[in-house]
């Protein structure tokens, strides 16, 4: 099957094409999308590509991006009603550019230093680091208090 090379924000990653298999599996369960990364990397190519849970989740958001645009292409259309009063509207938009936007915008202003760990020292002397698959598994079943705090401890 076809192999998609993805920039996943400083990691190069290869997964497969998604199937229709792929598709019917899908979910909307907590971690899905997480299992979804990990069952597209090729067997033969895992020791290549990170872990999926070490990526980060903006990481593994863009890999998902990448395979969207790459399946169905660019350009998000949708139809929804309004909440007010229930007329339909249409929504659409290049998911190239919305990722792109994401992924440049400036660092806010309480970070002065971004390590090459990907680690960010923040004014106060803090030292942060963004959230990974294995972060977003240990904390899932958490209530959402319970979940916060755990979070905080691990990349804090």
């Amino acid at each position: 099957m076809e192999q998609i090379a993805v920039d996943a924000g400083g990691v190069r990653v290869h997964v497969r094409g998604l199937s229709g298999r792929d598709e019917l599996q899908l979910t909307d369960a907590p971690g899905e999308m997480r299992r979804l990364v990990s069952r597209l990397l090729p067997d033969g190519h895992r020791g290549a590509s990170p872990d999926v849970e070490e990526l980060t989740i903006a990481q593994r958001d863009r890999i998902v991006a990448s395979l969207w645009g790459h399946t169905y292409g660019d350009v998000i259309l949708a139809t929804h009603r309004c909440s007010a009063c229930t007329e339909p509207y249409d929504l659409s938009f290049s998911l190239a550019q919305l990722v792109e936007s994401l992924w440049d915008r400036p660092c806010p202003p309480d970070v002065v230093e971004l390590a090459a760990d990907g680690c960010a020292r923040l004014r106060d002397g803090t030292s942060v680091r963004a959230a990974t698959g294995a972060d977003e598994a240990a904390v899932g079943g958490l209530p959402l208090e319970q979940a916060g705090a755990a979070l905080q401890a691990r990349f804090v």
